[in-house]
Order: C-alpha cells, then structure tokens, then sequence
C-alpha cells in the first residue's frame, strides 16, 4: 500500500473519522463533568540558616529543604492539619516541592472549596514547619512561613480542555483504525490492482501495436 492507497483510504472513511473524533471529544467533556470540582492553592515557607534571610539560600539551607519536603504527607503533620481544620487525615490531598535553585518550600493543598484548600495549604505549611524544627531543636537551620495561600480563583481539576483534547486524539486513532480496517476486511474489487492481486495473473490490455500484459 503506497501513499496514494493511504490517502483513498482515509478519503473514503473521512465520515467514519470525523465521527469518532466527535465522539472521542464527547466523552473526554462527558469524563470532565463526572469529576469532582477540586481547587488548589500554595503556600511558602523558607528554610534559612540563622543569621541568613536570603531567598537562594546557602548549599546548606537548600539541602535542608529538600529533605523536608517528604514531611508534608507524613503522618504527624496530617494529624496536626487535622486538628487545625477538621479535615481526614487520610483524606487531605497535601503535596510539596522545592522551588528549584532554592530554600523556597511550595506546600499545596487541594479541597472541593477554594477557602478550604487555602486553610488545608497554609495548616500544612505550619505544621511542616514545627515538624522540621523540632527535629533538630539544636540545628541552626530553621523553617519559617514565607507566604500564606490564598483561596483560588478557578478550580485546578477537571481539566476540561486536556480530557476534550485526549478524548479527540483517541477518537482519531480510532477512526483511522477503523479505516483500514475496513480496507483490509474489504473483498469488493475496485481497481485493476484489486483484480490483479485476486486473480493472481497479470492483466491483458490490447494497443494498436500489440496485445501487452499489465503486471504489478
């Protein structure tokens, strides 16, 4: 099959394509709509070491944040969110990183209300922090809160256009799957070349000249 019988086959299932990816993008919003509305926001803190206040940090201070980070989903501080805000330990969807290049620690907290989200992110931030200190209480590297979370403005999840957007590429790949399908399933001779591979011969065309043999 050459490009020519490509492009005929996705020519002649052009509508047999387009449905599938109608279809596709239909259930990728119809997913979207099954999903709980959930909103995020993001708290800072920042680890320094005494006497030092700057946001880079000193190799020391970004070491130090780095492995604090893992604290944010451990158990102590869950229980300490939940104590601060009511929330099931088990159930608060915490998630922390490093700022990259520096002593900046994002916690972000998730909830099905933007307030509740931003009492999750700024609680956890907290008790991370307390957490961290008490650790060490003898360390001279400490975690302070930077920057509280504030309630945002639109929800993070569903993803709306990323689930229509796969829903319609998995609705072409199908499509054209089906496409070719069809082409191969197809037993109907359409063309001289369709004849020629059914009947295993060579076809005869007659010219002026001469009567020649039209092979593949």
């Amino acid at each position: 099959m050459n490009i020519v019988d490509v492009l005929r086959v996705l020519r002649n299932n052009r509508w047999v394509i387009l449905a599938c990816v109608a279809l596709g993008t239909l259930l990728g919003v119809a997913y979207s709509l099954l999903q709980p509305v959930l909103y995020t926001a993001t708290s800072t803190g920042l680890v320094v070491v005494q006497g030092e206040a700057t946001l880079s940090g000193t190799e020391t201070a970004q070491t130090r944040a780095k492995s604090y980070v893992p604290l944010i989903n451990s158990r102590t501080v869950r229980e300490k969110v939940a104590d601060t805000t009511g929330t099931d330990p088990a159930a608060a969807q915490l998630k922390g990183a490093v700022v990259p290049d520096s002593n900046l620690i994002e916690v972000q907290g998730t909830a099905s209300s933007p307030e509740e989200a931003a009492r999750i992110a700024n609680s956890a931030l907290v008790a991370t922090a307390e957490v961290a200190n008490d650790l060490d209480p003898e360390s001279t590297v400490r975690v302070t809160a930077m920057e509280d979370a504030l309630p945002p403005g639109s929800p993070s999840s569903p993803d709306y256009l990323r689930n229509a957007l796969y829903g319609l590429g998995a609705g072409r790949v199908v499509g054209v799957a089906i496409a070719f399908l069809r082409r191969v399933l197809d037993v109907n001779v359409r063309t001289t070349k369709d004849a020629q591979e059914a009947a295993g011969t060579c076809l005869l065309y007659t010219s002026d000249a001469a009567d020649d043999l039209l092979c593949g």
